[in-house]
């Protein structure tokens, strides 16, 4: 069947202005073949108005999804901290996860371990800072998302193989080329020598 797929990317600065929610990657009922969410980097989603969700990954939860490599971070919800959600598997919990990253302002019932239902996916990180996460900037305006030497999602992914060039971050970089495990996220800072 067909698949959707959504790779190596920077997904940033998502402000609701409206009194809605904000959402940086919504996958609904992609049947038969499910989506595929790799190796993305999703940071500042605002949403705004009492009552309203600032969501980084929203999916089916099918068994043909697979959710793996992920960093959702900065969720700002203007009503309530339950309603920053950084993973939420909307309708079923037997999709294939692993490897995601959430921040602290991840509500934990929606962190990169349980997406809203009861994967406990035990190679998450969750509840991880900024500091943690060492973007080389959050700067409004001169945001550089990649990760720095610091950064916990370095060499904390999974490797994905080759299908679909997933094997190649946000510069070119072929990660099988590095000779390390892959980096969490859209940027692989970690190369071997």
């Amino acid at each position: 069947g067909q698949t959707t797929t959504v790779q190596n990317n920077i997904i940033y600065r998502f402000h609701e202005t409206s009194n809605d929610s904000a959402i940086a990657v919504q996958m609904h009922n992609v049947n038969p073949g499910g989506a595929k969410i790799f190796n993305n980097t999703i940071y500042f989603i605002d949403s705004a108005g009492s009552s309203k969700h600032a969501y980084g990954i929203q999916f089916s939860g099918y068994a043909t999804d697979e959710v793996k490599n992920n960093i959702v971070a900065g969720l700002y919800a203007s009503g309530d901290s339950d309603h920053e959600r950084a993973y939420v598997s909307t309708y079923d919990d037997e999709s294939d996860i692993a490897t995601n990253l959430s921040d602290t302002t991840t509500n934990a019932s929606w962190s990169a371990k349980d997406m809203g239902k009861s994967y406990n996916d035990t190679s998450a990180l969750i509840s991880k800072s900024l500091t943690d996460i060492d973007f080389v900037s959050t700067i409004q305006g001169s945001e550089d998302l990649h990760v720095g030497d610091d950064s916990v999602a370095l060499q904390a992914g999974t490797d994905l193989g080759d299908s679909n060039n997933v094997q190649y971050d946000i510069d070119g970089i072929d990660r099988h080329t590095t000779n390390v495990t892959w980096d969490i996220g859209a940027d692989q800072h970690s190369l071997g020598s």
